[in-house]
């Protein structure tokens, strides 16, 4: 095992973020060892010990800026209230004190809030999307700001909007910006007595509701009989919208897909009702996609296996109409044991999959996979964990090949964050951060 080394200077990265650390009565002990697995050297997380009044960090989303600067966006918690948080990094992993408040932006919307989505304006303005917490409902909020991580006061009431998305309980898992600039928010919300059902929600730039949308800028999406849930969603470059997600019927969960036009009605043209079941395993559920153009759209998500506790990995890819593409993999399906897959990416000829995809025989944990076009399992990069939480939030593909990733290592009960680098050989990338990593905490 290699040695974890602090440079003890005042500029120091890692000197400040044991200084923010140890303020919130915060010690994480964090080590660095070689993983065998494909000859990646990866991070090594173990126990971290937390005091009852630290604040606590979910992280969700992960976005490289034009300037290579890296954004990721999450959930701070402290004292019991939950604010939207980001934090900006050098590209070399270095804390970006000129965002923020030394790096960090916490936002409050209503009594509590929670991030889930973050989105890039081409004029670097930040958007983020949640929930927000009234005290008597949970709202879709959405906050815009500024590229120095200030609240940007020319949208909505003072960077903030907070929308009913039906019913009291509704919450935003994507948030998309169109090529007009106005701003598309997807989810769930409990807008029936059957349950759950899938809700797009459209803006103006400015922040106000775009009333051409849907009904009067709203559209809930009934696409079963009961409880669906829209997870994520992804624009097409004519502006169709594809979300996918699940639906119940008789108390079994699928994966669904559907495709709406710009208005907000449902696309006829994706299969003949604009939504489409997904034949995966059993209890099965989509949360991720990634548009492959004329050659379809690839979904992730997994079904239970066996036991209750047991999950498979699902990977499956849609023709453009909607319907099953029979050439991908095994009849269109491929699936990893004991896997739950929340991201898909494009990379050249290859298909970047993560979320949390268990581990080899040597305990570490996959970081991501590599899948062929066809559909083929191909190279993977591993992170040693000495404790059992191991789950990648979010990945991004640098414009040099580079991959970064993001999740939450450690115990389940007080998991590290972390961001890791990884060549495009998949080796640990031991010029960003420290040795490849960076810990930190909103």
């Amino acid at each position: 095992m290699s040695e974890f080394k602090c440079e003890m200077n005042e500029e120091s990265p890692c000197l400040q973020s044991i200084r923010r650390l140890v303020s919130d009565r915060i010690i994480i002990w964090a080590f660095i060892s070689a993983c065998l697995q494909f000859s990646a050297a990866a991070p090594y997380f173990s126990q971290s010990v937390v005091t009852e009044n630290a604040v606590s960090s979910k992280i969700e989303e992960l976005q490289i800026q034009s300037d290579r600067k890296i954004l990721v966006g999450g959930t701070r918690t402290s004292k019991g209230v939950d604010s939207f948080a980001l934090a900006r990094f050098l590209k070399d992993g270095a804390i970006d004190t000129t965002f923020g408040s030394r790096g960090n932006v916490s936002t409050v919307i209503g009594r509590s809030s929670k991030l889930f989505a973050v989105a890039l304006q081409p004029d670097g303005k930040i958007v983020a999307a949640g929930y927000s917490d009234t005290g008597k409902a949970h709202v879709v909020a959405i906050a815009r700001y500024n590229p120095n991580g200030s609240l940007d006061t020319t949208f909505g009431s003072g960077g903030k909007v907070t929308t009913a998305a039906g019913g009291n309980y509704g919450r935003a898992f994507s948030v998309l910006i169109q090529a007009d600039g106005k701003i598309l928010a997807a989810g769930h919300s409990n807008t029936t007595p059957r349950g759950f059902d899938l809700f797009l929600v459209r803006y103006n730039p400015d922040g106000s509701i775009d009333k051409t949308f849907g009904r009067s800028g709203v559209v809930n999406a009934p696409l079963g009989r009961e409880n669906n849930g829209g997870q994520a969603a992804m624009l097409q470059k004519d502006g169709k919208i594809v979300a996918v997600g699940q639906m119940a019927a008789a108390g079994k969960r699928s994966m669904v897909a559907a495709r709406f036009i710009p208005t907000g009605s449902l696309d006829t043209t994706f299969t003949s009702q604009g939504k489409v079941t997904i034949p995966a395993g059993k209890d099965s559920s989509a949360s991720t996609l990634t548009l492959l153009g004329d050659a379809g759209i690839l979904v992730g998500g997994y079904s239970n296996g066996p036991s209750v506790s047991e999950k498979i990995g699902e990977i499956l890819l849609l023709d453009k109409n909607g319907g099953l593409d029979r050439s991908f993999a095994k009849a269109g399906r491929l699936t990893v044991q004991g896997a739950d897959i929340n991201v898909l990416k494009v990379d050249g000829d290859s298909i970047i999959a993560a979320g949390n995809l268990g581990s080899n025989e040597d305990g570490a944990c996959r970081a991501y996979q590599r899948v062929g076009r066809t559909g083929t399992l191909l190279a993977a990069a591993y992170i040693t964990n000495e404790e059992d939480m191991c789950e990648i939030s979010d990945l991004a593909i640098q414009s040099d090949g580079r991959i970064l990733v993001t999740g939450s290592f450690g115990s389940f009960r007080n998991p590290d964050i972390a961001l890791l680098r990884f060549n495009k050989d998949n080796t640990l990338d031991r010029s960003f951060g420290s040795n490849g990593t960076v810990i930190f905490e909103f």
